[in-house]
C-alpha cells in the first residue's frame, strides 16, 4: 500500500492524500478489498503526528464502529486511541482507553502478547503523567507494569534468538524514567545506563532512538548534581532531534530539558531563552490550551522572574561595592 509506505517515511501529507481516497473506494465498494477500520487506523494515526487530535479521534472512533474486526484488533485500536489521548493531555481518559484494551487482551487470554506489552507501557506512562500533575510522588504502580511490558519483551527477544528490540531497550529507559519522577535517581541512572549501552550497541551512538535515552540521561545528572555530564547528554539530544524533528513537540521537551539544567545553575537568561524555544514549538503544534504549552508557560514566567531577582540582589551587591569605596 503505497499510503502506507509515504507514512512510514514521514511523508503525512501525501500518506493521507492517498489512503482517502483508497478509503472512498473501499467505503463504495460491496466487498472492500481492504478492511476499512484498518485504512481508518492508519488515517488516524497520520493526523496523531500531525498533533490534529481531533481529526485523529474522529478517524479513531470510527474505526472502532465498523464491523469484521477481531477482538484482538479492536484491542489495538483502542491502545491507538489511548495515544492520542495521552499526547493530547487528556491524561485520565488515555488510562481508561488502554484499560479498555488491556481487558480485551485479557479476555483473549493474550496478555504475555507484545500487544499487550505496549498497553502496559502506556497505561504506566499516563498514569506517570497525571500522577505528576495532581502532585503525587507514588509511582509503584505504574514501576510495575512497565516491568511486566519489559519482561514480556525480553522473553520475545530470547524466543526469538534476537538481539535486545527497540521496546526492549525504550522500555528500560522508561522505567528510568519513572524512577526519575519517583526521586530514585541510583536507579533511574542505572536503567537508563542500561538502555543506553544496548541501544548503542545495536543501532550506533548516532541513531535517532539513542536521543530520548540521552534526554533521560541528561535529566537524572541534574539532579545527580553532575551538570558537565548533563549538559553533554542534553545537548547530544537536542542536535539529534532538532535535525530529526525540527519544529516539533519533541524537540521542545530537550529545550525544557536544557532549561532546567540551566535554571538550576541559576543561569536564568539562558533557561529563558531554552523555555521561550520550547514555549513558541508548543504554542504552534499543540495550541495555547495543552497542558504542556501551560506549563512551558509557567517555567518562562519563573525563569523570568528569577533572572530579575537575581538582576536585582546584583545590582545592590555592585551598589554597596561601590559605597564602600
Amino acid at each position: 500500500m503505497i499510503g502506507k509506505n509515504y507514512y512510514q517515511q514521514g511523508h503525512f501529507e501525501e500518506a493521507k492524500i492517498l489512503l482517502r481516497k483508497a478509503f472512498e473506494i473501499c467505503d463504495r465498494a460491496l466487498n472492500s478489498p481492504i478492511p476499512k477500520h484498518k485504512l481508518l487506523d492508519l488515517l488516524s494515526m497520520i493526523s496523531y503526528k500531525q498533533y490534529r487530535f481531533d481529526d485523529a479521534k474522529r478517524f479513531m472512533k470510527r474505526a472502532l464502529t465498523e464491523g469484521n474486526i477481531t477482538a484482538l484488533e479492536r484491542a489495538g485500536l483502542y491502545n491507538n486511541l489511548g495515544l492520542i489521548f495521552k499526547d493530547e493531555g487528556q491524561y485520565k481518559k488515555a488510562f481508561d482507553v488502554f484499560s479498555r484494551s488491556k481487558n480485551i487482551y485479557d479476555d483473549e487470554y493474550e496478555l504475555n502478547s507484545l500487544g499487550a506489552a505496549e498497553v502496559f507501557n502506556n497505561m504506566a506512562l499516563s498514569m506517570v503523567e497525571q500522577r505528576k500533575n495532581l502532585g503525587y510522588k507514588s509511582f509503584d504502580e505504574p514501576i510495575q507494569l512497565i516491568k511486566k511490558a519489559l519482561l514480556i519483551v525480553e522473553e520475545n527477544d530470547k524466543k526469538l534468538r534476537q538481539k535486545p528490540s527497540l521496546k526492549a531497550v525504550q522500555y528500560r529507559n522508561n522505567l528510568g524514567l519513572v524512577y526519575f519522577e519517583k526521586g530514585d535517581y541510583k536507579k533511574a541512572l542505572g536503567f537508563s545506563k542500561e538502555a543506553s549501552a544496548l541501544g548503542i550497541k545495536r543501532w550506533g551512538e548516532k541513531s535517532p532512538v539513542m536521543a530520548e535515552i540521552y534526554n533521560s540521561l541528561g535529566l537524572i545528572n541534574i539532579e545527580l548534581e553532575k551538570y558537565s555530564s548533563s549538559k553533554y547528554f542534553l545537548q547530544k539530544a537536542l542536535s539529534y532531534r532538532a535535525k530529526t524533528f525540527k519544529d516539533n513537540p519533541i524537540t521542545a521537551q530537550s529545550y525544557i530539558s536544557l532549561g532546567r539544567l540551566y535554571a538550576k545553575k541559576e543561569m536564568y537568561n539562558k533557561a529563558d531563552e531554552m523555555y521561550k524555544k520550547a514555549l513558541h514549538i508548543r504554542e504552534k503544534c499543540l495550541g495555547n490550551a495543552h497542558l504542556k504549552t501551560v506549563n512551558a508557560g509557567h517555567l518562562l514566567k519563573n525563569a523570568e522572574k528569577n533572572y530579575n531577582n537575581y538582576e536585582q540582589k546584583r545590582k545592590k551587591k555592585d551598589e554597596k561595592d561601590d559605597s564602600w569605596w
